[in-house]
């Protein structure tokens, strides 16, 4: 997951980190309790950016943030184990660096 950056230069560099923790999908989710350092069942934005490292992913915090953004669809500041388990696994998430969510609240 390290070759993010040469994966596609033609796609921004928040959807192509998108794409990697898709493809790695199984894994993300079974560390989803590791990266909940507060136990409260969600993972927040800090958490969000101290889990790229442990993935092995080097990104800048803007590229973190555009992503974040686009995933927590009802902007709570947090993303539940449902919402990321659902966008891992092709759900809808809004386009990172959209306005707007394709989908409705929680």
């Amino acid at each position: 997951m390290t070759q993010i950056a040469t994966a596609n230069p033609d796609m921004a560099m928040p959807e192509q980190l998108g794409l990697a923790l898709k493809k790695n999908a199984a894994r993300v989710i079974d560390l989803f309790r590791q990266w909940d350092t507060d136990g409260d069942g969600e993972v927040s934005r800090k958490e969000f950016h101290k889990a790229m490292p442990a993935l092995g992913i080097e990104i800048a915090d803007f590229d973190v943030d555009a992503l974040f953004n686009a995933w927590d669809s009802d902007g709570g500041g947090s993303l539940d184990f449902k919402e990321l388990s659902g966008i891992l696994k092709g759900g809808a998430a809004k386009k990172p660096g959209s306005a707007g969510s394709k989908k409705g609240g929680k």
